[in-house]
Parts: structure tokens; C-alpha cells; sequence
């Protein structure tokens, strides 16, 4: 019975049906698990306002599922490094006005980008390399999710970068922590009061 209840929330969006055949022979989409596509179509549904950022591989149809997620004061940064005209790429999102998409080294990305904040990034092979994820790690806001997509642990190392992050979700598909807020100092809100014994 639960199972028929739910069947809805297991439909692909239309808009994830959309980006796959709008680049179906393209380099910049390789599928993506339905399941990491729910999971971060979640997490965009809980960040109002919020600007994401998606790169690496399967990058435009974790797009299709952010922005199925997305209300409309979200913004969504799709980052490719493949030699794709851009206008193909837009298009597949229907020129949707809330997504951004830029291609040009990871490197070189990330060095434009570093004074911005983001409420998701989810990071894909081959951008996910131990230097980039420390790199990123700073460009999380705080109560921010980080997805690492099909995460290579034994190269990524043990992951120190993540020390201010917690787990929110470990599958072999992906990894997804929250950076949590920068906690405020202690302080003494009142003194002792005089003349009590």
C-alpha cells in the first residue's frame, strides 16, 4: 500500500525527460542515478532563494532534477569543461531563466566564483580531485549541502577538508554532507548581582 502511495514521487520530471533528449548524443550528459537525482531535487526543494552549482560528469541531468526542485527565486549554475556550443546546453533547460551555464576549465571556474556562496554544489568525476573539493568546501554557505557524486574515498584521502561538515546521506552513488554554521563565541549574558549573599 505505501508503495502505491508514493509511486508519484518516483515519476521522472518533465524536465529531466527534457534535458536527456534534448542531449542525448551530447558528451556533457551522461545519466545520472534517478535515486541521486531525488535526492538532490530534495535538497533544492528546501533552499529558497538558494543559487546552486552543478559540475562534472552528468552534470546537466542533475540540472534536470535540481531545477524540477526549484522555486522561482532559485538560481542554478551548471559548470561544464566539454567542447559543447553553449547555446545546446541552454536550450535543454528550456532557456530557463533561472539557470546559468558556464564552460571553461574547473580551475579557472572556481578562481571566478570564489567570493559567492552556495546553498548546494554537487561535484562529479572528473572534477571531484582532493584539491577541488578543498576549494569548494569554501564555497558552501553555511547550512549548505555538498553532494560529492560517486566519491572515490581512497582518493580523495579522509576527507579532513570535511571537518565542518555533517553527514546527511552516504550511498556507493554519492556522498552529501551539510556545512554547519559558524558557531558564535560564548559569551556571559549578566553579572553577579551585588548586595546577595
Amino acid at each position: 500500500m505505501r508503495v502505491t502511495q508514493l509511486q508519484h514521487l518516483h515519476v521522472i520530471p518533465a524536465s529531466v525527460k527534457h534535458t536527456r533528449t534534448a542531449l542525448e548524443s551530447s558528451p556533457v550528459n551522461p545519466r545520472i542515478d534517478d535515486e541521486l537525482g531525488r535526492l538532490v531535487r530534495g535538497l533544492s526543494a528546501t533552499r529558497h532563494g538558494g543559487v546552486s552549482l552543478v559540475s562534472g560528469s552528468g552534470a546537466c541531468d542533475l540540472a534536470g532534477w535540481i531545477i524540477d526542485g526549484m522555486d522561482m527565486t532559485c538560481r542554478l549554475v551548471v559548470h561544464h569543461e566539454a567542447d559543447v556550443d553553449a547555446s545546446v546546453v541552454k536550450s535543454a533547460f528550456n532557456n530557463d531563466l533561472r539557470v546559468t551555464t558556464h564552460q571553461q576549465p574547473f580551475i579557472e571556474f572556481l578562481d571566478d566564483v570564489n567570493s559567492h556562496q552556495f546553498a548546494i554544489v554537487v561535484m562529479a568525476p572528473p572534477i571531484l580531485t582532493l584539491e577541488n573539493l578543498r576549494r569548494v568546501t569554501q564555497a558552501v554557505g553555511d547550512g549548505g549541502a555538498l553532494v560529492l557524486q560517486e566519491p572515490d574515498v581512497s582518493a580523495l584521502g579522509n576527507l579532513d577538508g570535511l571537518s565542518e561538515f555533517c553527514l546527511l546521506h552516504e550511498s556507493d552513488s554519492a556522498i552529501v554532507v551539510v556545512k554547519r554554521p559558524e558557531s558564535n563565541r560564548p559569551y556571559r549574558r549578566g553579572g553577579r548581582r551585588r548586595g546577595r549573599e
